[in-house]
């Protein structure tokens, strides 16, 4: 592959914003990729910044769902009490095993997003 703006020269990388082969005068690297030098080097570094930005996002998800986890467990376990001194228990203990369900549900998302924090 050539460059694009020097169909002569042969490439030495691809721009991360526009896919163009560039050679080494056209080529501005920007640690996170190469770039067209004074065409796309805002782009990648406003989509690298995106990037990490999500990462970070990533991991106050996964603390969050673990919240949310141990909420709807207080929840279902309350629930379940009452169920135990009520006269007519059967709400209850639905609406308490429900809550349980989803206090699960939150904790398992909260590990999956953990592990995709880690992998990143």
């Amino acid at each position: 592959m050539n460059c694009f703006y020097h169909p002569q020269i042969v490439a030495v990388g691809i721009c991360r914003n526009c896919q163009k082969g560039l050679c080494v005068e056209c080529a501005a690297d920007l640690k996170e990729g190469l770039a067209c030098k004074n065409r796309c080097e805002t782009e990648v570094t406003d989509v690298t910044r995106m990037i990490q930005q999500n990462k970070k996002a990533y991991a106050h998800a996964s603390n969050s769902q673990f919240q949310g986890g141990i909420f709807w467990a207080i929840f279902g376990g309350v629930s379940i009490l009452i169920g135990l001194n009520s006269q007519t228990p059967d709400a209850f203990y639905f609406f308490g095993v429900a809550f349980l369900v989803m206090a699960g549900w939150y904790i398992m998302a909260g590990f999956k997003n953990r592990k995709i924090d880690r992998n990143s």
